[in-house]
């Protein structure tokens, strides 16, 4: 009893050593398999929102597609395709290829260049006239610049008083102009200049119809022109005080143009209105003598009335005077000799 007793005894202790040792070697193939624990994120806690001071590396997955066999649990893996995530950079990139090829497209295709332009409003221009200062034909409508065409014109033409501008697709330019009207008639040693009720000065095309022409040996007096806001800012104090020189702010006084449409008025038939540097307006009576009224515009009805008394008084005295002058109302004089 006591020998077998003791068998089972070594017996039972090699099985417990092998048992053990088949746990560990278990134990160990499960420890070989676990992953390591990841960084669990920290954050911070402050007066925003918390950070994560750990962050994982974005990594880009792969999609893997298996495609199932005639044999039954088989399948063939296909390789793996990444996974594209286009960005804003991409997409933009895209559009401004996209737009230059359609630049490319529009200059080159003969669909998108300019070959009539409309001009409404026209009177006394010519169209033809008006399409050599745009040079529009045969150009592309993407280089058509409104701002830049319309201050041609006006440099060009300055009995333009609104220009218009609209550009269009596919090759569209609609130019719509109003024409200043012409109320005086300026000769200046036969250097013939019209000019309208804003003072504008410009030369004389096509018929305008009996202007009141002033026979004159030099130009009308001009108005001053203040400078803006922005010629202040720019422009240093002693050129301020200069007037302007610029030919296209340049204004004729409205009073002499008042007093010629007065003057024209009273004036008898067949008499020319004049102007002298030295006398001022004027004219020629039919009747063999001149008057003059001055430089100075002012009281113009009053010296009418004062000239029309003195040629009664000649008349009467049967006294042929060469020269008549009332610009001075308390000091008129005549002049009998030429």
């Amino acid at each position: 009893m006591t020998a077998d007793t003791s068998i089972n005894r070594a017996d039972k202790v090699r099985q417990r050593r092998n048992s053990r040792s088949q746990d560990r070697v278990v134990r160990a193939a499960n420890l070989s398999h676990v992953r390591p624990m990841a960084n669990q994120t920290v954050t911070v806690r402050g007066r925003g929102m918390g950070s994560p001071i750990l962050k994982k590396s974005s990594t880009q997955t792969r999609r893997k597609y298996y495609v199932a066999l005639d044999t039954a649990g088989t399948e063939w893996s296909m390789p793996a395709i990444p996974m594209i995530r286009p960005g804003w950079r991409l997409l933009s990139g895209l559009i401004v290829v996209a737009m230059m090829v359609m630049l490319v497209v529009v200059l080159a295709t003969a669909s998108f260049q300019v070959k009539v332009t409309k001009i409404a409003g026209i009177q006394r221009l010519n169209q033809a006239d008006v399409e050599a200062v745009l040079d529009l034909n045969g150009k592309s409508i993407v280089t058509v610049d409104p701002a830049a065409l319309r201050a041609n014109l006006e440099k060009a033409f300055p009995e333009l008083s609104a220009v218009a501008i609209t550009v269009s697709l596919p090759a569209n330019v609609n130019i719509a102009v109003r024409e200043r009207q012409p109320i005086l008639a300026w000769n200046s040693k036969d250097k013939l200049t019209w000019i309208d009720a804003e003072g504008v000065l410009f030369a004389p095309r096509g018929d305008a119809g009996g202007l009141l022409t002033v026979m004159a040996d030099g130009n009308p007096p001009m108005a001053q022109v203040l400078p803006s806001a922005a010629d202040i800012q720019t422009t240093s104090t002693a050129a301020i005080i200069t007037p302007t020189a610029d030919p296209a702010k340049q204004r004729v006084d409205l009073k002499i143009i008042d007093a010629a449409a007065l003057l024209r008025t009273q004036m008898p038939e067949k008499s020319n209105l004049v102007y002298t540097t030295l006398n001022g307006l004027g004219w020629t009576d039919p009747r063999g003598w001149k008057v003059y009224f001055g430089l100075n515009l002012e009281n113009m009805a009053e010296k009418l009335t004062l000239y029309q008394a003195i040629v009664d008084q000649l008349t009467q005295k049967k006294i042929m005077p060469a020269v008549i002058n009332v610009e001075n109302i308390n000091a008129p004089f005549y002049r009998l000799e030429h």
